[in-house]
Order: C-alpha cells, then structure tokens, then sequence
C-alpha cells in the first residue's frame, strides 16, 4: 500500500479523462459479497474534472464471466499483455457495460489513504482508445 499522501494538486492531475489508476474498491462498487475490497484498475471516463464525482470503468484479469456470456463482447475490451505495462495476465478485460461513480471526497480519502494511485507506466489509454468513450 502506498504511504498517504496529501489530496492536493497532484491529486487533480491524476483525476483526467482516460487515466489508469489503481483504486481500493468495497462492496459498493465489487459484485463480489464475498470480497470486502480489492484493489483494482479502473479508467477514468468522465468528461469534466474536476467534477462532485468520478465516473470509471474497471478492469479484470479473470474473463471467464465474459467468455461464458458472448452477448458482451461488443460491451469489453480484451487486452493482451505488454498492451499496456499494467496489462501482465493473459488477458486483462476492461467492461464497459457498468461505469461506476464515486464522489471527489471519497476518492481524496483514498488518495490520503494510501488506496488510490497512478502506479509507474499506467499512464493514459491511447488516444484512439478514448475516443470510444463519447458514448459512455
């Protein structure tokens, strides 16, 4: 985990449109009841930040929803490794059929906290990858 840190300027840079952070999610955000939180990667989608909430996508490393149910294909992207420095599984889906919210003030805690970061080489999607996102 990383050491808190303030929630000030850098924490506004990080908040953009098409960027990869590393986030604690709970049981609000997970489908799983089982898991209390994860951290996991998720990308930014919201258009104008900053902004009272932030709209995101989450990434997976475990496809096997997605393979059993076809009628998402359209709804996912599937990434190989090295797509992305952050993508090292066989495949990493990001779905696109829940954008998720959290509002600004609990991201900052997080940010704090410790349980929200832009890890080295997550970086931004390409661009060509976010132009999809007009229709999020």
């Amino acid at each position: 985990m990383n050491p808190p840190a303030p929630a000030g300027e850098d924490f506004e840079k990080r908040l953009r449109r098409g960027a990869v952070l590393r986030l604690t999610l709970d049981t609000v955000t997970l489908d799983d009841p089982d898991i209390a939180t994860r951290s996991k990667y998720v990308i930014v989608v919201s258009a104008l930040l900053p902004d009272e909430n932030m709209w995101f996508i989450i990434c997976t490393s475990k496809p096997g929803h997605f393979d059993r149910n076809p009628t998402f294909a359209n709804d996912i992207l599937r990434w190989v490794p090295g797509e992305y420095p952050w993508c090292t599984s066989a495949v990493t889906v990001v779905d696109c059929t829940t954008v998720h919210t959290l509002s600004t003030a609990t991201l900052k805690e997080r940010y704090a906290n410790g349980q929200l970061a832009q890890e080295e080489g997550a970086g931004r999607w390409h661009p060509a990858r976010t132009s999809g996102f007009s229709s999020l």
